[in-house]
């Protein structure tokens, strides 16, 4: 027995001070006095308990571990170690309990001293156990495991049971043993509730832990007793140590209603269990909740907990609480998708226990009527995994009766139709599609055994049988004459069904479809109309399109699954299905001929560079279908990333040097010529492609550059830089913002991993991101759109690329970057910033020569606007002492970019010189020193004034046409300013012309009646009227002037138009 009491007591708990110290003499006194031996036996049982559990475990030397290893207990140990615990301890329970009878008594022959000496001894051993400074887990498990079940062996019953008991003997001892054992349970609760509020820690959670065993075997927990528990637990919930409110939870268990729905235990927990940070915490909340329709939802979003202690205790609480009746069609599905495809392995096992022991015995043991509840018709996927479970389920289970030399050729009879079902089913046109995979992954399975080239000949065989009678079907279309038109029209082979009836048909299909986006997915009507669309899809497909996708189908997974290369005869035969489908005219056929091809090519690294080019003319068809050109996409990164150093090669024929010699009706030579296509033209035009609408294609443009970049496959700049780009789309960003529940599109999700990644893996990678951004700035100067709505936001763009190059790193002999701990401070010596920053003040220097110079046809507001995007991305960097060249250079061009630039914008200088400032006392700070060698800071001068002269002419250039469509725009708008303002002006006089009609035809109509009021109304309106007609006459005026201007604009306009075809075609002469 621990006997180092803690300092911190709680209410009415035990301690070690002089006061309890002279009680414990005086209780001593008083035991001696009566000659109670008993006493000793009680503690020597008490000690016994402690004894056994450290026989079970190591002791715990540090006091804090005490804590940490009693929280991390899950539940289902804590069950295991209670188990284990009243297992072993039953003869220490035996003898306390004859004790209790013999000595303490029950009833009549009750003795309150030792009553009352007994409930001291208990406590004070409980209380021994809270404020050791130093105990074992095993311990606390152990006297909470003893404690339980002694005061519960004689709990109370409910109260139905209690009267249905007939008043006998026996009853009314154990009643009497109730009773007593009750007043005893009562008090020690009591006194354990009062200790909760303990300030030390240790005594809380062992406190927590006691109750929350005590609690959980009783059967039954008196009314007032139960409104004290919920009054002391509920706020433990919040207690700051996450141990306290692991117990708690566990506690809470025992005294929530889950029929109330205003139960305020059941939202404490589901409280915790949603928003608690510690995941133990979570997993108990899991755990103890009662799983109801109030809390089912809040159930069902914890299979998605970012750990996976949660999420398994998620599982088995669905297999534990709920059959497969009582969840949703579209949850069933949800759950098992989530828990069949968990990365943990512990969470996959529970959510297959949960479908084989509590599922399947809901559906009576059945399998077919558990898919059937799993609808798998709408969730394939879904229900084949399910069935994968059941079939390895019940192999590992067998049922049947062992195999024996009398049954065996009986059960082979029945089972010898089965054998080559496969094989029926691939060659039956009427099997779905969706099944040609699994079956052929099942007859590869079959054939593992053998050799390769048998799995290859029967499918070669199958593939032929198919498509066979496609071409004997052409060859008779092909030989039909054309007075086909003159016969009445044609019926459908497979349906009997005319032009008309499909016409119908292909409506109705339509309507459906559109009325199926508007239906909820469960209801009843929206199963009708999926029925009745799949019944006119059955009628409206093309037999011979469903026997050639087949037949592709089949192609696709025969190379995915084959080990062969194009040296076989038969898979290199295959082409034959595949060439023709690329030319189809059905984008489904084209689609899988591309999926084919793409296999195809990989199998080869020669056909691959010679087929490269067929993928790359797909995606830039502007009328290729989506589909298709995905299947392109991903065909191209396949190859890029099966074969290094891959050289695309086109096909060009020869023109003959006689070709004018040559008659015309004389056929020209097939002679053709291979010429090589530059890779990374292929590259950059994939990487433009990045601009596209549609978030799938981007996605896997994405996906791919990211991996061959990971992979070291390429090292292109520009194809860096646009990924960089795309990562900061506005649009992209709009979508995000745009979206519901926080929707992100794919292609910031993969770039936001990819950026890290890639700078982290090496320092050439981090040399590739510097040079990127540097190219991505260069190139956002030149643009004409700089400015508007789809402009990146250049300084977030850069504030990002500097944060990925200031590493946390070190880089060691091999040129990869070591992680130095979490805890490190300290950045990696680098010089990225300094090689960023001078080339972003050379675009600025560059920019001032053109202010300088004032170049004719440049607006200068599109300079100013380029010298503040830049200022505001300068003054991100920072000066690296590391390398102490790149360092003199960037200070002294900030020094021109402060004494040269911003003449007349006072802002952009004052900013410019306030970052000089900073980062010349930053740097000296650092460490850094000033360069010596001033003949290599004047070569670099030099260098730089060079460059800075080439970007002044190539921004010249740029600004120049920038300028131009500028001011094509302002005209435009200004025509449309124009084109209103007439519109405006004849609808205006129109209504003018009709009032004054009108006010002229009552003015003659009236007139003799007004006559006698005419000098009342007259000395009022006099002056109005005039003041009227004056702004009126004013008005005319501006609107012809203003209509004589735009015309002369026009005419200007269009001279200059005129002016600038003539120049341009003259520079085209």
């Amino acid at each position: 027995m621990a006997k180092t009491p803690g300092k911190k007591t709680a209410a009415r708990m035990p301690t070690r001070d002089d006061g309890a110290r002279a009680q414990e003499k005086e209780v001593m006194a008083e035991v001696a006095a009566l000659g109670a031996d008993w006493v000793a036996t009680v503690r020597e049982v008490l000690h016994d308990v402690q004894v056994l559990a450290l026989e079970r475990t190591t002791y715990q030397q540090h006091p804090h571990h005490a804590s940490q290893n009693e929280q991390t207990q899950s539940y289902g140990q804590d069950q295991q170690h209670q188990h284990l615990h009243v297992a072993s301890l039953a003869p220490a329970l035996r003898r306390l309990r004859r004790v209790f009878k013999e000595e303490v008594g029950f009833g009549a022959n009750l003795v309150e001293e030792n009553w009352v000496l007994f409930r001291d001894e208990l406590w004070l051993a409980i209380g021994r156990v809270l404020v050791a400074t130093k105990v074992s887990a095993a311990v606390v498990y152990a006297f909470g495991a003893f404690f339980g079940e002694f005061l519960c062996a004689f709990a109370p019953r409910e109260g139905k049971d209690r009267q249905n008991q007939k008043d006998t003997p026996n009853t009314k001892k154990k009643r009497e043993q109730e009773s007593s054992l009750n007043e005893l349970r009562i008090e020690i609760l009591n006194r354990l509730m009062d200790a909760t509020k303990a300030e030390d820690k240790n005594v809380r959670i062992r406190v927590c832990h006691f109750l929350q065993i005590i609690l959980n075997k009783l059967d039954y927990i008196e009314e007032n007793l139960f409104a004290k528990l919920r009054a002391v637990l509920i706020p433990r919930a919040n207690d700051k140590l996450s141990s306290v409110r692991v117990q708690t939870a566990y506690a809470l268990k025992r005294i929530q209603e889950p029929d109330d729905p205003k139960d305020k235990v059941t939202a404490e927990l589901l409280r915790i269990m949603v928003s608690d940070p510690s995941k133990d915490v979570r997993k108990a909340a899991v755990y103890s909740i009662t799983a109801t329709k109030a809390t089912y939802r809040d159930l069902l979003i914890r299979i998605r907990d970012t750990n996976e202690e949660v999420r398994h205790a998620a599982f088995k609480v669905f297999g534990d609480q709920m059959s497969v009746r009582d969840i949703p069609i579209s949850d069933r599905a949800h759950l098992l998708d989530q828990g069949l495809q968990d990365r943990s392995e512990m969470v996959r096992a529970a959510c297959e226990e949960m479908v084989l022991k509590k599922w399947l015995p809901t559906c009576r043991g059945s399998p077919i009527t558990l898919l059937k509840a799993l609808d798998i018709e709408q969730f394939p996927v879904i229900g084949s995994k399910v069935s994968t479970i059941i079939l390895k389920h019940v192999s590992e289970n067998p049922s049947l009766q062992d195999v024996i030399p009398h049954n065996a050729l009986e059960i082979l009879a029945q089972n010898s139709e089965a054998c080559d079902a496969e094989k029926k089913m691939l060659r039956n046109i009427e099997t779905e599609t969706q099944l040609i995979s699994s079956i052929m992954e099942l007859m590869a399975c079959i054939h593992s055994g053998n050799s390769d080239q048998e799995f290859i000949q029967v499918v070669a065989e199958i593939t032929s049988d198919l498509y066979d009678p496609l071409e004997e079907n052409a060859e008779e279309k092909s030989d039909e004459d054309k007075s086909e038109e003159d016969k009445p029209p044609k019926l459908n082979e497979k349906n009997n069904l005319s032009q008309e009836e499909l016409d119908a048909a292909t409506h109705r299909f339509e309507e459906l479809e559109s009325r199926l986006d508007t239906l909820d997915f469960d209801s009843a009507e929206y199963i009708e109309v999926q029925n009745e669309m799949l019944e006119l899809e059955k009628l409206l497909q093309d037999p011979e399109v469903l026997r050639r996708l087949r037949c592709l189908e089949i192609v696709a997974q025969l190379l995915k699954l084959t080990g062969s290369t194009l040296r076989d005869p038969i898979i290199a035969g295959m082409g034959r299905y595949i060439l023709p489908a690329i030319e189809s005219e059905v984008p489904a056929v084209r689609e899988a001929g591309m999926e084919c091809l793409g296999l195809f090519c990989l199998l080869d690294k020669q056909v691959a560079e010679r087929q490269l080019i067929v993928f790359w003319r797909a995606l830039n068809n502007e009328e290729e279908e989506r589909d298709v050109k995905l299947n392109c996409l991903k065909a191209i990164f396949d190859m890029l990333f099966s074969f290094a150093n891959l050289q695309p090669k086109v096909v060009v024929p020869k023109k003959p040097e006689n070709e004018e010699e040559m008659e015309g009706d004389q056929p020209l030579p097939t002679e053709v010529s291979t010429e090589l296509l530059p890779l990374d033209s292929v590259l950059l035009g994939l990487a433009q492609l990045l601009h596209v609408e549609d978030l799938d294609v981007q996605s896997t443009i994405v996906e791919g550059f990211g991996k061959l970049f990971l992979l070291n496959r390429i090292k292109n700049v520009a194809v860096l830089g646009l990924l960089l780009e795309t990562y900061f789309s506005p649009r992209l960003q709009h979508v995000q913002l745009m979206s519901e529940h926080g929707f992100q599109s794919r292609s910031l999700q993969l770039l936001s991993i990819f950026f890290p990644a890639f700078v982290r893996s090496s320092t050439l990678n981090c040399s590739l991101m510097e040079e990127a951004s540097i190219h991505l700035v260069q190139k956002w100067m030149e643009k004409d759109e700089f400015g508007d709505s789809n402009t990146i936001d250049l300084a977030a763009c850069l504030k990002y690329a500097f944060h990925l190059l200031s590493h946390f790193e070190r880089p060691d002999e091999n040129g990869k970057l070591k992680s130095e701990g979490k805890e490190s401070k300290q950045k990696a010596p680098c010089a990225h910033h300094n090689r960023i920053g001078l080339n972003i003040c050379m675009d600025i220097l560059a920019l001032e020569h053109l202010v300088s110079l004032e170049a004719e046809g440049i607006d200068q507001e599109l300079i100013v606007n380029r010298q503040k995007a830049l200022v505001k991305a300068v003054v991100l960097s920072e000066i690296s002492p590391v390398e102490q060249r790149s360092a003199a250079l960037f200070q002294s061009l900030l020094s021109d970019v402060t004494s040269k630039c911003f003449a007349s914008q006072r802002g952009l200088a004052r900013s410019a010189e306030l970052f000089y400032k900073r980062t010349v006392t930053s740097y000296k700070e650092r460490g850094g020193e000033a360069n010596d060698d001033v003949t290599i800071l004047e070569q670099d001068q030099e260098w730089a004034q060079q460059r800075i002269l080439e970007r002044a002419q190539a921004l010249q250039v740029a600004l120049t046409e920038a300028t131009k469509k500028e001011e094509q725009r302002r005209r435009q708008k200004k025509r449309q300013a124009a084109k209103k303002r007439r519109v405006g002006r004849f609808s205006s006089s129109e209504s003018d012309d009709s009032d004054e009609d009108e006010e002229e035809g009552s003015d003659s109509d009236e007139k003799e009646k007004a006559a006698p009021v005419r000098r009342e109304v007259s000395t009022r309106k006099s002056k109005s009227i005039a003041v009227d007609r004056i702004t009126n006459r004013d008005f005319d005026v501006k609107m012809k002037i203003a209509f004589e201007s735009d015309e002369d604009d026009e005419e200007e306009e269009e001279s200059e138009e005129e002016s600038d075809e003539e120049s341009s075609a003259e520079e085209d002469d």
